[in-house]
């Protein structure tokens, strides 16, 4: 009886509120995502079913560890866009990058060789030990020379949360964009990233959501959470201030 009243009220998976991910680790064999194509088309197949019709793969530049180049992120594309069509996976993927703000970072914009977004925006991440030196007038910098910076999980850098979100509104008054991650929603990281994303959200500063997909884990705990009360909260919390992710982006 106990198992006749649970199906029956089994909450039904949502789809997604965006239909383009922005920030995600699908490429293959390149960074700590997918390890090989086939691996990064089921995740395509999966993401898809949510409601994605278009995928921003993302993935790292990272001085001495993920030293990603537009040559390296273009073959990684090609191979995974090749398995896709081999299992008639017809969403439409493209990639960028997820710069870390290190030293090569500062070597890419000084060579003018950042991997941006559609519309020149550019996803950058501090380290999650401590804020990236001088990221106010790095900020100014891309603003400069045409730019919409655009940080990735602010709600993860724990060196953030103790402030009442001062330093979070410092950074978003510099013309800092921020994107939230799904899976932090989803509670995957811990408590303290649930809150302070869902804070960002309420306060408004929050433009820009990305799934940061890596591995079929990830998948799992985004499915759980399009099925929990938790996500119908967020729904109505983006109704306020829509999310740019379908709109914000020229097709390149």
């Amino acid at each position: 009886m106990t198992s006749i009243f649970n199906s029956l009220f089994k909450r039904q998976r949502q789809p997604l509120f965006f239909a383009t991910d922005i920030h995600c680790h699908i490429l293959p064999g390149i960074d700590d995502g997918a390890p090989d194509a086939d691996y990064g088309a089921e995740l395509v197949m999966r993401m898809s079913a949510w409601g994605l019709s278009r995928i921003i793969a993302t993935p790292h530049v990272v001085g001495e560890v993920y030293e990603n180049t537009p040559e390296s992120i273009s073959a990684a594309l090609t191979r995974l866009q090749e398995s896709m069509h081999a299992k008639g996976i017809p969403t439409t993927v493209q990639s960028a990058a997820e710069h870390r703000l290190d030293d090569l970072f500062s070597r890419n914009i000084i060579a003018d060789t950042l991997i941006s977004h559609p519309g020149k925006h550019v996803l950058i991440e501090n380290s999650f030990m401590q804020e990236a030196r001088d990221i106010d007038n790095t900020v100014i910098l891309l603003i400069n020379r045409g730019y919409t910076p655009i940080l990735a999980h602010p709600e993860r850098f724990v060196y953030y949360h103790s402030d009442n979100l001062r330093r979070y509104r410092e950074l978003h008054d510099r013309g800092l964009r921020f994107q939230v991650n799904l899976l932090s929603l989803a509670g995957r990281y811990g408590s303290a990233p649930k809150r302070t994303a869902e804070r960002l959200i309420d306060a408004g500063m929050v433009e820009f959501f990305g799934t940061d997909v890596h591995r079929h884990e990830h998948c799992d705990a985004i499915e759980a959470y399009l099925s929990s009360r938790d996500y119908d909260r967020l729904l109505k919390a983006v109704q306020k201030r829509p999310c740019l992710n379908d709109t914000a982006f020229n097709i390149s």
